[in-house]
């Protein structure tokens, strides 16, 4: 079975990060909070823009790309969604 570390790395990482979107439909690496608003890696991510209220969204992306807490979400996320079989 191939590891969802390398799988990540290579297909979700670099082609998405933080989208504020049009009309509140933020989209973090592929995760759209209108769609999964109950994903826990939207608490990390408002108490980031709430600690960096003049951060713009490249700013943003380094700050959610930094913490490790936000990225272990993302990975669990797929993780148990998409990656693990169902049972």
């Amino acid at each position: 079975m191939a590891d969802i570390q390398k799988v990540f790395d290579i297909s979700v990482q670099p082609k998405s990060f933080y989208h504020a979107g049009v009309l509140g439909a933020e989209i973090y690496m592929g995760i759209r909070r209108s769609k999964r608003p109950e994903w826990s890696g939207w608490t990390i991510i408002d108490s980031i823009k709430q600690a960096n209220p003049r951060a713009d969204v490249p700013t943003l992306n380094v700050l959610f790309k930094e913490n490790k807490e936000l990225l272990s979400a993302v990975i669990t996320f797929y993780k148990c969604g998409y990656w693990t079989p169902c049972k």
